[in-house]
């Protein structure tokens, strides 16, 4: 989503969706809060992580939440657990359809490119106030 902003000459104005935004300031009950995420992983790689590196972390919190919650790492064990959750970790909601293994909960955030950068306009309620639209 950042590399839109510098590739456009444009961008000003221009709506788009992320599946993750930084510093949205969301209750976490799986995994590491946020800040404390973003500041290790800026000391360590320079830079603010994009979604996918947030999403890998938020992933590995559940897995390992999963893992002692089970006391093993049997996919038959893991499975019905992670199936049966309904929680947050720092990329948002986490639900899955025990069936499809579809994700339920997760919700996107709507940006807008500003003077001053990409800004979240809509931390993630779905609608985002427009008549007929769900994410």
């Amino acid at each position: 989503m950042r590399e839109f902003g510098r590739q456009v000459t444009q961008a000003q104005g221009v709506h788009g969706i992320a599946q993750w935004f930084p510093h949205r300031h969301l209750s976490v009950a799986v995994g590491p809060a946020e800040a404390a995420f973003l500041r290790v992983y800026t000391q360590l790689a320079g830079a603010v992580p994009d979604y996918p590196g947030v999403q890998v972390a938020a992933t590995a919190a559940l897995a390992a939440h999963c893992v002692r919650a089970a006391g093993s790492a049997r996919r038959e064990s893991l499975w019905g657990l992670a199936a049966g959750l309904s929680t947050t970790t720092m990329f948002g909601d986490f639900a899955i359809n025990s069936v499809t293994g579809a994700q339920l909960a997760h919700e996107p955030v709507l940006v807008r490119w500003t003077a001053d950068g990409m800004q979240a306009v809509a931390p993630g309620n779905g609608s985002f106030g427009l008549p007929g639209n769900s994410l």
